[in-house]
């Protein structure tokens, strides 16, 4: 079975087709971005092949890209070359990025399992200044899944739903929640507040 990092290798350029074009999320970022200081670094978390840092950086912030597919980070790096993009795992401390007034991490918690959320908060909390803030889109609910087959293949694609409680329980070490925006279907968008 190939793995999660496989799965979005494979798939970079056919995420990068569907979501350069999309403009779902700028409503949630551009909110998010109302909350930060003029010129403020943002780090665009599990960012893709760099879709939302696109938009990011059209909205003002300075952004740093990072993800664990080396060919998302390709694809990103080549759509946005004014852009620094990363090869990083939210779990291993990214810490010698520097300090950030916000993250985005849209999508980015669902592949990780709740025992592993307080080390992606930790690290989070780790990159952010004082005060800062952090948007985060998760699905809703408690479903899980583990594994998907695309074109033949079996990936092993862990998928993980969140109500706002469990983000809550594991992150209220380190952040407070500061507001829900009004989300659409099954995701939804919170912005969380450093402690």
């Amino acid at each position: 079975m190939k793995t999660l990092i496989d799965y979005y290798d494979d798939y970079a350029e056919a995420w990068a087709e569907k979501w350069y074009a999309d403009e779902t999320v700028l409503p949630y970022l551009t909110e998010f971005v109302s909350l930060l200081p003029q010129g403020a670094k943002v780090l665009d978390l599990c960012c893709g092949a760099g879709y939302e840092s696109m938009r990011l950086k059209r909205l003002g912030v300075n952004v740093v890209g990072s993800d664990l597919s080396e060919k998302s980070i390709q694809i990103a790096q080549k759509r946005n070359p004014e852009i620094k993009f990363y090869v990083k795992d939210m779990l291993i401390s990214y810490a010698d990025l520097g300090l950030f007034d916000g993250i985005a991490c849209i999508a980015g918690l669902v592949h990780l399992p709740e025992e592993k959320l307080d080390v992606a908060f930790e690290n989070m909390s780790e990159v952010l200044k004082p005060a800062a803030y952090v948007l985060i889109a998760v699905k809703n609910g408690d479903k899980i899944t583990k594994s998907i087959e695309v074109d033949g293949k079996e990936y092993a694609r862990e998928f993980y739903c969140y109500t706002i409680n469990k983000i809550i329980e594991h992150s209220t070490k380190y952040f407070k929640f500061y507001k829900e925006i009004e989300s659409k279907d099954d995701w939804r968008f919170y912005i969380l507040q450093k402690r």
